[in-house]
């Protein structure tokens, strides 16, 4: 029979599990160089990891996760701000490398990756998985201005120069592609040669399409979209920006726009890749999931109507 104090120890012991280890330079390392096996998670409270443009902010294990950090100005042959392991609400800001100048190999959930910069391709990501995630700002010399060979779940796309944007992705799944992934300044290819899904998508920007590529469920532009698909399913083109019902942020304007709710039936999407927005936010309200990366609050909503704030809301919960 376990007594009070090993009930405590154990008490304690997943507690620490569950909220991980504080950073701390003199073990983690400055740069971070983590690459045991085991299972670790290091919370930097808002701690700034910064290469100086000469080093890769962080090398980690595939089962090591760095929580609340900024890492900035790394530099690496290939990922410049990290390598491997797992980011959570982390903002990657000025990394550069010849290939994946943000992040390679890595997880990333509810991140930021921003002003990286690659001088052959994958700016922001290289062969990494997103889920909640703001790519915006990067820029490759060459191609992929924003991401190669990625999952993208619930991400926004936008202001990443390149000869294309993305490139030989994994999948797009609840994403945003914003107007103006460019190139020498004018608006040039967001999505490249792509064979994998783009579900529950919306492309306010130019998409080059092939016969490989399929796409179900998505919004795009009128005038944007040269080429063919192999699959075009319950998707529309609408004729001007304005008919996304997006306001200058790409959120959702009003609970009846186009692409609030529409997530449903052989569309719908559960599990750990869809339970945050690009905000953070919650990925489901009214019970269903919206189109795009950003989820419309139907809090205020739920207030007006039963007369006290609504600070959480159940996904089931509908009007």
């Amino acid at each position: 029979m376990k007594n009070a104090k090993m009930v405590l120890m154990m008490a304690l012991m997943a507690a620490g599990a569950a909220f991980g280890e504080a950073y701390d330079p003199a073990v983690h390392g400055n740069p971070i160089v983590v690459t045991t096996d085991e299972v670790v998670t290091i919370d930097g409270n808002g701690a700034t990891i910064d290469g100086g443009g000469e080093a890769r902010c962080a090398t980690l294990g595939a089962n090591v996760t760095l929580k609340n950090f900024t890492l900035k100005n790394g530099f690496a042959g290939c990922g410049g701000g990290v390598l491997g392991g797992r980011l959570e609400r982390c903002a990657v800001i000025g990394c550069a490398a010849m290939m994946a100048g943000g992040a390679y190999g890595t997880a990333l959930d509810g991140c930021t990756v921003s002003d990286c910069q690659a001088s052959e391709s994958g700016a922001a990501l290289g062969n990494c998985t997103a889920t909640g995630c703001r790519i915006v700002g990067n820029f490759a010399n060459q191609r992929n201005g924003a991401a190669y060979g990625a999952a993208l779940y619930s991400c926004f796309v936008d202001r990443n120069e390149g000869n294309n944007a993305m490139q030989n992705m994994v999948g797009l799944y609840n994403c945003t592609v914003g107007a103006n992934n460019t190139r020498n300044g004018s608006a040039h290819i967001a999505l490249y040669n792509h064979g994998e899904p783009l579900v529950n998508c919306a492309f306010v920007g130019w998409v080059y399409g092939s016969d490989v590529m399929n796409a179900y469920n998505c919004k795009f532009l009128k005038g944007q979209l040269p080429g063919t698909y192999k699959t075009f399913e319950n998707c529309e083109v609408y004729e001007s920006v304005a008919d996304f019902g997006l306001g200058s942020d790409y959120r959702p304007l009003a609970s009846d726009g186009p692409l609030v709710d529409k997530c449903i039936g052989d569309y719908a999407r559960t599990g750990a890749n869809f339970e945050i927005d690009a905000d953070n936010g919650q990925r489901h309200y009214n019970a269903a999931m919206d189109i795009g990366c950003y989820e419309y609050d139907w809090r205020p909503i739920y207030s007006a109507a039963i007369g006290v704030t609504v600070a959480e809301a159940s996904p089931g919960v509908t009007t």
